[in-house]
């Protein structure tokens, strides 16, 4: 079985509480796979995992990629630094990749424009809603153009009609640029919206 992200018997524990698992998982190239629970089943311990903040205690989690930067994650709070333009907040990955600052700049403007924000380049993340920061930190992780998506969570501070919209454009983008995505939600209705596959 081709295969871009693999967990083999993957447990965590913290002390004496038991987090995660033990836990199989695949996810085949191009697979948009949605990871549905209450909260505290581990689901965002499954994702820390796999983007390597955290060690599983037991098991393994492999994941397949040829680039440089294969996995990119966006979390329910944005992780974008409020001190960086739009710009340059999506411009991030690309500058740590050392990609030259002419392409990432057009690349990043790409992505802005795709995410509908051209307009709010120069401004800073504290003029802009909620939902406008979260379509920001959707364009910085896949302006890298990242192998693998790590999703937590990342609708659930919006608005139902713009998380319709952001559902959307997600799929559109993740089908276009075939790129396999691991995405947790609390919602069976979101997942069964996007996934190709719920666990």
């Amino acid at each position: 079985m081709h295969h871009k992200l693999r967990a083999t018997d993957l447990t965590r524990t913290f002390g004496t509480t038991h987090a995660l698992g033990p836990l199989d998982l695949t996810a085949a190239p191009g697979e948009f796979v949605c990871v549905v629970g209450p909260s505290g089943c581990g689901k965002s311990t499954l994702l820390r995992i796999a983007a390597g903040l955290t060690r599983p205690s037991t098991g393994t989690l492999e994941i397949r990629t040829t680039s440089p930067r294969p996995a990119a994650m966006i979390f329910q709070d944005y992780g974008i630094y409020d001190w960086k333009t739009v710009l340059a907040n999506v411009r991030f990955g690309l500058d740590v990749q050392k990609v030259p600052r002419k392409e990432a700049n057009t690349r990043a403007r790409d992505w802005l424009a795709r995410m509908g924000l051209a307009d709010f380049a120069d401004a800073y993340p504290s003029a802009l809603s909620g939902g406008m920061r979260q379509r920001v930190a959707i364009a910085r992780a896949l302006a890298v153009e990242p192998e693998i998506l790590l999703m937590d969570e990342p609708f659930a501070a919006l608005d139902a009609q713009l998380r319709t919209i952001l559902q959307d454009e997600l799929l559109a983008l993740t089908q276009a640029t075939h790129t396999t995505t691991l995405f947790i939600t609390h919602s069976l209705e979101e997942a069964i919206l996007l996934g190709d596959r719920v666990l």
